[in-house]
């Protein structure tokens, strides 16, 4: 399974089975209502980001999600869990485009099947859409020091990755300008020491 160019697709399908007949399953809890009510009840994208203290980027997401799809508990949910999709297919297309697919696949299994990702992709916060930026920004951190202890030159298009990336964690979680900063510094002081 391996070493199977289908199996991320598998991990996919298997994660589906398990997160969406379960979306749904009980009413949104009082974190979820506060999201859902912070975005619906706005007129403007200004009234969201001043209703809910912490950084906007997931709010804003799901004020234009709602506009576009409607606010069931379903439909509010369902946004956390294709951010924890698209985590999974750009963390293994990254591993398996600068490591080998059976790195991409193991990362994709252990990744889609840990408790708190399956937890977290069906619950209306930031925290899916936290956990596929810090995977993308974590597999970009693995690259650079490869690369650096390869003495390897690392393309540009990897570093604006990399900052776009970790301007788009520090705008979803407050632990996400926590880990881009811890991330960054340690690249750096790496760079330095070799």
């Amino acid at each position: 399974i391996f070493m199977s160019k289908w199996s991320i697709f598998f991990v996919l399908l298997v994660t589906s089975f398990i997160v969406i007949p379960n979306i749904g399953r009980e009413s949104l809890w009082l974190d979820e209502i506060f999201s859902a009510a912070a975005t619906l009840k706005s007129d403007s994208l200004i009234e969201v980001i001043s209703i809910e203290p912490s950084p906007p980027l997931y709010h804003i997401l799901l004020f234009y999600w709602e506009k576009l799809f409607g606010s069931s508990d379903i439909i509010i949910r369902l946004l956390s869990y294709i951010f924890t999709l698209l985590g999974l297919v750009l963390s293994y297309l990254l591993l398996n485009k600068y490591f080998t697919r059976r790195v991409a696949n193991l990362f994709s299994i252990l990744s889609a099947f840990t408790p708190g990702v399956l937890l977290y992709s069906q619950e209306a916060r930031s925290y899916a859409l936290l956990y596929a930026l810090a995977s993308i920004a974590s597999i970009h951190f693995f690259i650079f020091i490869y690369r650096i202890r390869e003495k390897s030159r690392i393309e540009i298009k990897l570093i604006i990755q990399f900052f776009i990336i970790g301007v788009l964690l520090c705008y979803t979680h407050y632990f996400g300008s926590l880990l881009i900063f811890l991330l960054s510094l340690v690249a750096i002081i790496y760079s330095f020491n070799l």
